[in-house]
């Protein structure tokens, strides 16, 4: 679930069985989310829809220390 000042909303995301999805934010444009889904020892940021559709697009890949938090770009989607 995100949450914004001002509006709500809900959005469900396909996360894969083995991942736990943490830290989601919603762009500042609001087309798409970001979240860390953690698979194993680390996790990876991913990117999705912001409407939840389609599967969820890497972001990093194979980082080597584990992701404890994140910051979206102004500019990001």
């Amino acid at each position: 679930v995100l949450a914004a000042p001002k509006q709500l909303r809900r959005i469900e995301f396909a996360v894969p069985m083995e991942a736990r999805a943490r830290q989601a934010v919603l762009a500042p444009k609001g087309k798409r989310a970001f979240m860390i889904l953690d698979q194993g020892d680390r996790g990876d940021i991913f990117a999705m829809a912001a409407d939840g559709s389609g599967a969820p697009t890497a972001v990093t890949k194979g980082y080597d220390a584990h992701i404890w938090s994140f910051a979206v770009s102004p500019d990001a989607g």
